[in-house]
């Protein structure tokens, strides 16, 4: 069934057809379907037409539509694991109209605020949009530049006793409250995609007000210098004063880097930028020392006074930099920055794959036609390449960094240097780091509640890491969910195998009662037909995932009752035996092919039962 099928269809049945069709699409159709499966939801495209009517379906009055809506609406249900696939592609954008935000109440609409925060009212005026509104980046630009400005003329000119020294004095503490509220707020909710970067750029802005102190000019945005200067005592002051945005926003930062996937360039670039801004010379010192000294029992403080302390309660960073939470994230987030690392050499160490011919190019057409995917080897280009041994030139100096700050252990190695192209200096040096920088230094977790594989699954393991070692652990995986889930197989043909389970659901939940009652007789002919022709009750498992990617995903069992499943009928091997035997008994007993496929199938019937009935009676006598 297509798209526009399934909406027409009742609410029960269009969420778990909707939920079989997303979870067996590509990105590219999920991509174009999803506004489809909104608009529907909310009726926002047809002003007549009000969607699900969700604020009339209660439990009470309509419970199975209930609970279909409710699981589908789920944070870990299949409109958000839609979400979730295309966060992936932070290309991929769409438009809101504002005129689908919801009217803001007459009090707010004429306070004298900002329009940008317009949509943040106070609890107190119970306005009834309260989820945030992020501002352009033409504005994030702007409110960096002021950021900048701010620091240049608070160093100017300090011994000035003139009112225009005393607001150089003042303008930093008058601002840096609204400054680290504004960076909190929006690192903790800005959407994960590229243009983090503003966000991002405008906090190392406000940290480092040392680039700023003694130019003539603002310094440029390009900052991947690998020789910053160090950082003077005389910023300790400022440092303890603005403690928090050193470490708060640090922690939700690691929390976002966590959720990313490592062996993107951006986000390897990303990562490496936090790692140098806080690896400048004497930065994390003063930050050991003014934490140490703000959080210990001493009336009087070396840095900042009683000032900076109760500046860190207003802002409530309690979080410490240096402590053992802390610590642990960041030997996790050096765990994935080497798996990433690992993974991204093995692709940079694979040759180029050739061209196909012409015969291969049609026949991976045709494939695509039949199958709805590609069987074409990846393209690995010049370009590709090269963004590969960027990104491991990021990572691997951004793991360095890490374990200095945090005096983690890491192996003592040299960092290889790698070309852009693909020749045998590049295999002996990607041998070289493979044996030995990528797979011994990695910290593990000691596990404690769990076996020693599990761990291994997560973490990379000491021995070598190769690509035959990969194949063999994709060989062990066995796949414990819904056999009718599984996306269809080379063997299967993909519109039949979705067609028989439209057809198997319409069975099941039509005679549920019927069939479990039946299914449960321990005697009888109608019970024995069920128990050769259906699917066993059985086991299942499904992964309840977290919204943080650092917790593992637990597995759920779920139970699945006897139940029909036509899917081996969509396999070519069945329908060829059934084509092969319906034309032989056809071509020996002269009958139309209707009468020929009728006694195939009836035949089939015969033998599931005799199979059924010859294993209970061989079970009876000798056991299992």
């Amino acid at each position: 069934m297509n798209i526009q099928n399934i909406l027409q269809l009742p609410l029960e049945q269009k969420c778990e057809q909707l939920t079989h069709y997303t979870d067996n699409c590509m990105l590219s159709t999920l991509e174009s379907v999803f506004p489809l499966i909104i608009s529907d939801i909310f009726g926002t495209d047809q002003p007549l037409f009000n969607g699900w009517n969700l604020c009339k379906i209660t439990h009470d009055i309509k419970s199975r539509e209930f609970a279909c809506a409710f699981n589908f609406l789920l944070p870990n249900g299949t409109i958000f694991k839609i979400i979730y696939t295309l966060l992936k592609d932070f290309y991929i954008k769409y438009r809101f109209p504002l005129e689908y935000l919801p009217v803001f109440p007459r009090p707010f609409q004429q306070s004298p605020f900002s329009p940008l925060y317009r949509n943040v009212p106070n609890s107190d005026q119970n306005a009834l949009w309260t989820v945030p509104v992020f501002p352009s980046g033409y504005q994030v630009r702007c409110i960096r530049y002021v950021i900048k400005h701010f620091h240049q003329f608070a160093r100017e000119q300090l011994q000035d006793s003139s009112s225009l020294g005393e607001l150089r004095r003042t303008v930093l503490p008058m601002t840096q409250g609204q400054i680290y509220s504004f960076l909190r707020h929006h690192i903790a909710h800005w959407p994960l995609d590229s243009s983090f970067k503003l966000i991002q750029e405008t906090w190392f802005s406000f940290i480092q007000p040392w680039r700023y102190a003694s130019a003539s000019t603002l310094p440029p945005d390009t900052e991947d210098d690998l020789s910053p200067p160090s950082v003077d005592s005389a910023w300790a002051h400022f440092i303890a004063d603005n403690l928090a945005a050193y470490t708060s926003l640090l922690q939700l930062v690691l929390d976002r880097v966590l959720r990313l996937d490592l062996n993107n360039l951006f986000n390897a670039h990303m990562v490496f930028r936090v790692a140098k801004v806080y690896s400048v010379p004497n930065l994390a010192h003063l930050l050991k020392e003014i934490e140490a000294d703000l959080y210990n029992d001493k009336l009087n403080n070396k840095f900042g006074g009683p000032s900076a302390r109760q500046s860190v309660l207003r802002l409530g960073a309690s979080e410490r930099m240096f402590s053992h939470e802390t610590t642990k994230k960041v030997s996790l987030l050096v765990t994935r920055i080497h798996q990433a690392i690992a993974h991204c050499t093995l692709e940079l160490r694979s040759p180029p794959a050739p061209s196909l011919s012409l015969w291969k190019t049609i026949q991976a057409e045709i494939h695509e036609l039949l199958y709805g995917y590609s069987c074409r080897p990846p393209k690995c280009d010049k370009n590709s390449r090269t963004n590969l041994t960027h990104t491991i030139r990021y990572l691997s100096q951004a793991a360095q960094w890490f374990c200095t700050i945090f005096n983690i252990p890491q192996p003592q190695t040299s960092a290889p240097t790698f070309n852009s192209t693909y020749d045998e200096s590049t295999q002996c040096n990607l041998d070289h780091t493979l044996d030995n920088t990528l797979v011994t230094g990695p910290p593990r977790l000691n596990v404690t509640n769990g076996s020693e594989e599990e761990a291994d699954s997560m973490f990379l393991p000491e021995s070598s890491l190769t690509l035959k070692s990969m194949q063999e652990r994709v060989r062990r995986m066995k796949y414990d969910g819904d056999p009718d889930l599984l996306p269809p197989g080379s063997g299967e043909i993909r519109w039949l195998v979705k067609l028989f389970y439209y057809l198997s659901c319409q069975i099941n939940i039509a005679f549920y009662d019927q069939i479990q009652e039946i299914y449960s007789r321990e005697s009888g002919l109608p019970s024995l037909i069920l128990h050769a022709t259906l699917l066993p009750p059985c086991v299942v498992y499904q992964y309840r995932l977290h919204s943080w990617a650092f917790i593992p995903a637990p597995k759920v069992p779920v139970q699945l009752p006897a139940r029909l499943s036509l899917r081996s009928f969509a396999s070519w091997a069945t329908i060829l035996k059934l084509g092969f035997h319906t034309i032989l008994l056809c071509a020996v007993f002269g009958c139309h092919y209707t009468l020929g496929i009728a006694m195939v199938l009836l035949l089939w019937f015969l033998t599931a039962l005799l199979k059924y009935e010859l294993k209970r009676v061989c079970s009876g006598l000798f056991g299992n």
